[in-house]
């Protein structure tokens, strides 16, 4: 009974510590989630917002823009910006302008219509007037990257296309040294500028079916990514627990054993006060107690008899 009681015991307050741990685990996930993915829109809108400020440029000056000029603008934006690999500006679906030179000669004169990867995407930004944001794609230049087209339009019709390839191993670097935390992992997931069903982006994609996962949404133009934060190799509490369970069953079968010994011990000097411990006969100690129980009953209840009866043994 004492060991059952205490394993009870035990195992309700391992429960109640386990859920109280879970919920501060899950509220810190939750925290180190939200802190990630506004580090990952801060990087990101940083870059976007460069590549519309230079689209309303190019609308304005569609039909007096110098090479020069563009391209010393070109080349501020590129040192001040990081983890932009190069800016493009396509005239209808062809690549001709591209900062810097240097690294992407292969990608000058591209056709998009030449890209069965790409062209999909760049078909639905021209047919919305939207910009979008996909990858991470193959770059014909070399390389993976994250690349964010702003169509342009002038007296309302299609012009071409200004794109900011982002280098997304700096991009998710950074992200990633900046909240570095040993005690979670997590990936990184989105669908492309059609929508479509979200591709791995980052990380292994199997936390996103973890019970134990928080998960949070990224807005990105024409689309959305998601985030996924789990505890770092899963439940790491499964061995602590039964180390505790263990523990706690040792003290309950060492408390039982105390009792008991207790009791016996008790009992067993009980006996030795009632009998001899030679013969193992009823010594006087227990005459005189049995007498007087006999006696105090005959009182209480007068028409009952009693007798004393003694016998002299040689």
């Amino acid at each position: 009974m004492v060991l059952v009681l205490a394993m009870s015991l035990g195992e309700a307050f391992l429960q109640a510590q386990q859920h109280e741990a879970e919920g501060q685990r899950r509220v810190e996930m939750a925290s180190y989630t939200a802190m990630l993915r506004a580090r990952m829109e801060r990087e990101l809108y940083s870059l976007l917002y460069l590549s519309s400020g230079l689209g309303s440029y190019l609308v304005v000056r569609n039909n007096s823009i110098e090479p020069k000029e563009l391209g010393d603008i070109l080349a501020v934006m590129y040192k001040s910006s990081r983890h932009v690999r190069n800016f493009g500006i396509a005239v209808g679906y062809r690549l001709i302008y591209v900062y810097p030179v240097t690294g992407n000669e292969r990608a000058i004169g591209l056709d998009y219509r030449n890209l069965p990867q790409q062209w999909p995407v760049i078909q639905h930004i021209v047919n919305s007037g939207k910009p979008a944001l996909a990858g991470p794609v193959d770059l014909v230049q070399g390389g993976r990257g994250l690349i964010y087209r702003v169509p342009l339009f002038f007296s309302g019709r299609y012009w071409g296309l200004l794109s900011t390839v982002i280098d997304s191993d700096s991009l998710f670097k950074s992200v990633c040294e900046e909240s570095k935390d040993s005690r979670f992992e997590y990936a990184l997931r989105g669908k492309d500028g059609l929508g479509r069903k979200g591709e791995q982006i980052l990380g292994d994609l199997g936390l996103f079916k973890r019970p134990d996962a928080v998960i949070q949404e990224i807005d990105v133009p024409s689309g959305r990514w998601a985030i996924a934060v789990a505890p770092r190799g899963g439940n790491v509490n499964h061995s602590l627990l039964n180390l505790a369970r263990f523990v706690i069953v040792l003290a309950g079968v060492l408390s039982a054993w105390m009792l008991y010994a207790l009791i016996r011990n008790r009992s067993d000097l009980a006996r030795l006060v009632m009998f001899d411990g030679l013969t193992g006969l009823p010594n006087r100690r227990l005459l005189t107690d049995r007498a007087n129980v006999a006696f105090a009953r005959q009182r209480r209840h007068p028409e009952h008899t009693c007798a004393f009866l003694f016998l002299d043994m040689d």
